[in-house]
C-alpha cells in the first residue's frame, strides 16, 4: 500500500468566522500536502472527524482529503449554542468559510447524515450565483442564435456576470483578511492568490465593452437607415 495511505492525517486549524460566532475549525489533513485538496468529507451529528479515519485514510493515496469537525464537535473551538437550533444554517456557513479558505480548484463535497445536508446547504449557496450566471449566458447565446448578438440588454448581462465573479474573489479575499485580523498566528492553511479570476473578471468587462460599442454602432446604422 501506498505510504501515504498508511501515514497519519496531519491536524490543522482553519479560522472560521461568521455571525454565529468565530474560532478554529480543525481539520484531518489527509493525503500529499503539495496537491489542492480533492475532497472534503464531512462527519454525521453528534461524531468527529476521526471517526472516518479507516474509511477515509486507504483513499489518500490518490485523493488530498480534508475532514472537518464541525461546531460542536470534535477539536473544533467554535462557540455552539444547542438550545434552540432549529437549523443547520450554522454549519452550512462554516462549511463556506472552510472552502474559501481552501481556494484554488473546485472540491467535491461528501458527507454522512448532518454533513451531507450542510454541505448541499453549502453548496446551494454557491449554487445560486452559478445559476444566475448560466441564465445570463443563456439569454445571451440566444441572441446569439438569433442574429442579434449586439443585443443591449447583452451588455447589462455580462456586467452582471463580471461583478458576481469579482464579489466572489472579494468576498473570499475578506473572509481571508478578517480571519487573519482576528485569529492573529493560529495555525491554519495558507490560502493561494491567483490572478486567474481577476483575468477572468477583466476579460468579462472587455467583452460588455465590446457588446456596448458594437450596440451603439447598430444603433447608429438603424438610425442612418
Amino acid at each position: 500500500m501506498d505510504a501515504l495511505a498508511l501515514s497519519a492525517p496531519r491536524r490543522i486549524s482553519v479560522p472560521i468566522d461568521n455571525r454565529w460566532g468565530g474560532g478554529e475549525m480543525a481539520v484531518l489533513d489527509f493525503g500529499d500536502r503539495e496537491r489542492p485538496v480533492d475532497l472534503v468529507f464531512v462527519h454525521a451529528n453528534g461524531f468527529n472527524a476521526r471517526t472516518y479515519r479507516t474509511l477515509l485514510q486507504p483513499l489518500s493515496s490518490a485523493l488530498r482529503i480534508w475532514a472537518p469537525d464541525l461546531r460542536g464537535h470534535g477539536a473544533t473551538r467554535l462557540p455552539a449554542e444547542p438550545d434552540g437550533h432549529r437549523s443547520w444554517k450554522d454549519h452550512r456557513d462554516d462549511l463556506i468559510g472552510l472552502l474559501e479558505a481552501i481556494g484554488g480548484p473546485p472540491v467535491a463535497l461528501a458527507g454522512h447524515s448532518i454533513g451531507g445536508t450542510s454541505g448541499l446547504l453549502a453548496a446551494a449557496l454557491y449554487l445560486a450565483g452559478v445559476l444566475v450566471i448560466v441564465g445570463s449566458l443563456r439569454r445571451i447565446f440566444m441572441t446569439l442564435t438569433a442574429g442579434d448578438p449586439f443585443h443591449p440588454d447583452n451588455v447589462a448581462r455580462l456586467r452582471l456576470i463580471g461583478l458576481i465573479l469579482a464579489g466572489l474573489e472579494l468576498g473570499r479575499y475578506a473572509f481571508i483578511a478578517i480571519s487573519a485580523w482576528l485569529l492573529p498566528g493560529v495555525n491554519g492553511a495558507e490560502p493561494k492568490m491567483s490572478l486567474t479570476p481577476w483575468f477572468s473578471v477583466l476579460v468579462v468587462f472587455v467583452l460588455a465593452e465590446v457588446f456596448r460599442e458594437g450596440a451603439r454602432l447598430r444603433r447608429e446604422a438603424e438610425l442612418t437607415i
